[in-house]
């Protein structure tokens, strides 16, 4: 989604699967065709992240399906596999004892970080450079310095999952309903 064969790639596979016959004078993809290609590309994010994802992006089985909704919804299913990944690494990072489980201080500290980014919209330029700098590693070593100088409850802990799926939440905040 982040190279420049993108675009040219889904505009490619959605004229390829616009041969598709819907009846017998009219071709296109329908959103059956649509949800089809979409449980394809996400068969490794987590179930209950696609059920959250599907309700966003699902299409009913007889809708035709635009190119403007095709791409959204294809170019949203690879930019969560991404986000996906970068949360599983930051959540190695926070897990510092190498035990499966983090600091809940921690991580609801980088969390809130995830969530102060994607908070921001395109419009507000001074938003998109805080938003820039609390994912910055200088960001994350002050919000990550101050949890750990609070006072905690000695014992609450993150699992790899949970903080994945948080992080999640607030990514499908910000995702469309494609209806």
């Amino acid at each position: 989604h982040s190279r420049p064969m993108f675009e040219a790639n889904v505009l490619s596979a959605f004229n390829i699967l616009s041969k598709y016959k819907i009846n017998k004078k009219l071709q296109g993809i329908t959103g059956a065709v649509l949800n089809q290609l979409l449980h394809t590309l996400c068969k490794n994010v987590p179930s209950i992240v696609m059920i959250r994802l599907w309700k966003r992006l699902e299409c009913y089985e007889y809708e035709a399906v635009t190119y403007d909704v095709f791409r959204s919804a294809v170019f949203t299913c690879c930019v969560l596999q991404d986000y996906i990944a970068a949360a599983e690494k930051l959540f190695h990072i926070l897990d510092i004892e190498k035990v499966g489980k983090a600091d809940k201080g921690l991580c609801e500290s980088t969390l809130e970080q995830l969530r102060s980014a994607l908070s921001s919209s395109r419009s507000d330029v001074k938003r998109i450079v805080e938003s820039s700098f609390s994912l910055s590693p200088d960001g994350l070593y002050t919000a990550l310095d101050k949890a750990m100088s609070k006072k905690q409850t000695p014992g609450l802990f993150y699992t790899q999952d949970q903080f994945v799926m948080e992080a999640c939440d607030a990514f499908l905040k910000k995702v469309k309903r494609l209806k």
